[in-house]
């Protein structure tokens, strides 16, 4: 597939996601602030809601130990099960709703990317061939098939394997810290070559 130019759709990795939720680190937050008031359409993955589902379940767990006087170490130690009330869990979820959902994805602006049967092939073809986790994965098939053209992440593992990609897959994925607004929301970003036939149009 030959190269375009399009306006930016960007990928955004769980990390940068969970930033925005806790507001704990100010670029991630004005970059999706940005992409809301500008309404540009942008991709995340399934995985990512249950990633943010997961780490925050997990901060709630730990912040209940702690206020019971539990060191460090005896939740490092003992950190499953979690033994969450059922309306701890609700207010977990609510949460992530009030905080991200209902501004994100209610309102159209992080569409999120469900893989199809070829989609986890092709997740799982990543895997066997490159040093790279399941989550990461998932992550990078998604950008790939949803059309997007630059991978929002904070993950400096991730942006050296995803650099490797391109001459063995084909891959033209550029990836940004949230810091680069300008890389990010420039007007000159160059469309991925997708293996396989994928047109992004899922």
């Amino acid at each position: 597939m030959a190269e375009r130019r399009k306006k930016p759709i960007p990928y955004f990795d769980s990390n940068v996601i969970l930033d925005y939720i806790r507001k704990r680190r100010n670029d991630s937050v004005l970059l999706l602030e940005t992409i809301k008031r500008r309404k540009l359409r942008s991709w995340s993955s399934f995985y990512m809601l249950l990633e943010l589902t997961d780490k925050e379940q997990e901060n709630k767990w730990i912040w209940k130990r702690a206020q019971k006087g539990e060191t460090l170490d005896d939740i490092l130690r003992t950190r499953y099960p979690r033994n969450l009330t059922k309306d701890e869990l609700r207010a977990v979820y609510d949460e992530i709703i009030e905080k991200f959902m209902t501004d994100f994805i209610v309102s159209d602006i992080i569409y999120v990317n469900i893989p199809s049967n070829e989609d986890w092939d092709e997740i799982l073809q990543l895997m066997v061939e490159s040093n790279i986790s399941i989550a990461d994965s998932i992550h990078v098939i998604a950008a790939i098939n949803s059309g997007c053209n630059v991978f929002i992440t904070r993950d400096s593992q991730l942006t050296q394997i995803i650099h490797g990609l391109e001459s063995k897959w084909k891959i033209k994925l550029p990836v940004s810290d949230p810091q680069n607004l300008d890389k990010v929301l420039s007007n000159n970003m160059i469309m991925p070559i997708i293996p396989n036939g994928h047109d992004g149009s899922k």
